[in-house]
């Protein structure tokens, strides 16, 4: 027990050392230290933290975000305006806040976001909050920070984040292919081919694309559309064609949304069951259609009962922000465990799980959590009694 308890010992007086003693008992650290150190608190990806500034947007109710990429950086604009001057000057507070949950969750989404962008190296982070009237606006270079006020602007309420000149992301070597290639196959070991190839797959591109399917906002990357915003916001409903049969799993008191789906649905006067749903290229886009994984092409939509789900709120209404989509599968040959469970919170899909229950192995779920508590990861689901109420609900849906 000594031998553990010497060093945190050590760890507590280097600590107290870059403090200052406070009259009210305790100490500060200066702000430059404070952000060397959390430096060091970083993701299990560098580029999920893009994944962090989209929870941000959704969580503030933003209504549309539209992100830009390239080899050397990433800018992120949406329709809405929640961080003043006191809260981008108290971010370095919020990184070590146990749980992101609540209305203000927006704020700690955002302050694990910039401080997980630091380790890729950008040159600058910079944030412009502009409400239509004032604003803050915040810079990061290395290890300095400025926040400051503005007073101009656009007419319109904005945010706009940028994170500029991070570590760049290696291609392949331009020019003709056989020369180009040679060359590169002779200054490159296989060791630099394996970081290659995880650095072309693990991008903030990459994370996008595959994370935010689900988002219950229009997520446009590089002018393309990633997702067909269908789980979460009500007025996103009414955007889908009539062909879409919709499900929609919401609280008894929120009656409109039910009207919506039977709007969608052919002004049927009861909710069909099941409710089949195809969404393979439903999306129009520039280039090709935004393919979804092919197990969602048919939908059913179960049989929930909400008042057996714990009361989660959605931006602080008691909703279950259509709870759940559940897609069943047929049973394969030789395995019956095809199935997963993806758990949604303020847009970004968690870890992906493999059911446990055996009457869950043959169906794909989408699970909006958005509170539902997170693991250190900031990307899985804390398996606490919340969570074991939603999977016995889905389970008797499945069942």
């Amino acid at each position: 027990m000594g031998d553990r308890i010497e060093p945190l010992e050590d760890l507590l007086d280097d600590i107290r050392g870059e403090g200052r003693l406070e009259s009210s008992g305790h100490f500060t650290v200066e702000s430059r230290v404070a952000l060397e150190k959390m430096a060091r608190l970083q993701l299990h990806s560098p580029y999920e933290y893009v994944l962090k500034l989209i929870q941000a947007a959704v969580a503030a109710r933003a209504g549309e975000i539209r992100i830009d990429t390239d080899r050397r950086g990433v800018s992120l604009l949406f329709d809405r305006a929640v961080w003043n001057l006191e809260h981008l000057r108290d971010l370095s507070d919020l990184v070590l806040e146990p749980q992101a949950t609540g209305p203000q969750r927006h704020r700690t989404h955002l302050a694990i976001g910039l401080n997980a962008a630091r380790a890729l190296e950008p040159r600058e982070i910079e944030v412009v909050s502009w409400n239509g009237t004032h604003g803050a606006h915040l810079v990061r270079r290395g290890t300095s920070e400025t926040v400051e006020r503005l007073v101009s602007g656009p007419a319109t309420e904005r945010t706009r984040i940028q994170v500029r000149d991070r570590r760049a992301i290696p291609l392949r070597p331009s020019g003709p292919a056989w020369a180009g290639w040679s060359d590169h196959l002779a200054t490159r070991s296989l060791g630099d081919y394996g970081a290659e190839m995880r650095s072309l797959w693990d991008s903030e591109y990459s994370q996008i694309w595959r994370r935010a399917l689900f988002a219950p906002i229009p997520v446009v990357l590089d002018g393309r559309a990633v997702n067909r915003p269908f789980l979460g916001a009500p007025k996103t409903l009414t955007s889908l064609d009539r062909r879409q049969q919709v499900m929609n799993i919401t609280h008894p008191t929120v009656g409109y949304r039910i009207r919506q789906c039977r709007f969608l649905l052919g002004g049927q006067d009861r909710l069909p069951g099941p409710a089949t749903m195809g969404i393979l290229g439903i999306t129009a886009l520039w280039q090709r259609p935004r393919r979804f994984p092919a197990a969602l092409k048919k939908w059913s939509s179960g049989a929930l009962h909400s008042q057996k789900l714990p009361r989660l709120r959605l931006w602080g209404e008691p909703v279950l922000s259509c709870h759940a989509i559940l897609g069943q599968l047929p049973r394969g040959y030789f395995s019956t465990s095809i199935g997963w469970i993806a758990f949604v919170k303020d847009g970004v899909v968690m870890r992906k799980l493999m059911p446990r229950r055996e009457s869950m192995t043959n169906w794909c779920i989408v699970v909006s959590a958005n509170d539902l508590e997170s693991d250190l990861s900031e990307f899985g689901v804390v398996e606490n009694e919340a969570y074991e109420k939603v999977l016995d609900c889905l389970e008797q849906a499945c069942s």
